[in-house]
């Protein structure tokens, strides 16, 4: 289960490696975990967000997943919403 913001977008668990967002878990459209940038601050005090982005992977296309392909959902059109917690 993933969490969501109040406009219904996945919330993504994230790492802070230099200047780049690193995925802890997959992303909830293809499966793969992606990188993003890091943004700027400021953040809410506590928590750091890093906000929207736009996914990486092609809505209502196909991306290859080891032998066999798989249809990304037209709902990656919204991105996600990162979020630091490491």
């Amino acid at each position: 289960m993933v969490d969501e913001d109040q406009d219904g977008r996945p919330v993504i668990p994230c790492k802070k490696v230099g200047i780049e967002l690193i995925f802890l878990s997959p992303c909830p459209y293809c499966g793969r975990k992606h990188t993003h940038g890091a943004g700027k601050p400021p953040y809410p005090a506590g928590v750091w967000f890093a906000g929207h982005r736009v996914a990486h992977c092609p809505p209502g296309g196909e991306i290859k997943r080891g032998r066999k392909y798989v249809k990304v959902p037209p709902e990656a059109e919204r991105g996600y919403i990162l979020k630091v917690v490491e």
